[in-house]
């Protein structure tokens, strides 16, 4: 995995091979092109676990949905949603 930044030629040549990641890996592609969903991911599974938190303190059922859902549904899904959009760029399809 090739951390390294990518030059604007870097970035159009591979787009000129229908490769609409810039080159990059996956994890590279995620830091470099796709900030606000690493920071939505990560700010998600902060509020579950606060949630989470509370819910050992007060024991409300509607907290423990709520864990649950910020948790570990939605990070899922911004999980599966970039890998997702990773392989369709790779493969040269843009939505």
């Amino acid at each position: 995995m090739n951390w390294k930044k990518r030059t604007s030629l870097e970035i159009e040549d591979s787009v000129d091979k229908r490769d609409f990641t810039g080159g990059y890996d996956f994890l590279p592609w995620v830091w470099y092109m796709r900030k606000f969903m690493i920071f939505a991911f990560f700010l998600n599974v902060f509020i579950g676990y606060k949630a989470y938190e509370e819910y050992l303190a007060i024991e409300g059922s509607i907290i423990l949905v709520a864990s649950i859902f910020f948790g570990i549904a939605i990070p899922s899904l911004i999980g599966g949603l970039l890998i997702r959009e990773h392989k369709e760029k790779k493969k040269g399809i843009s939505r």
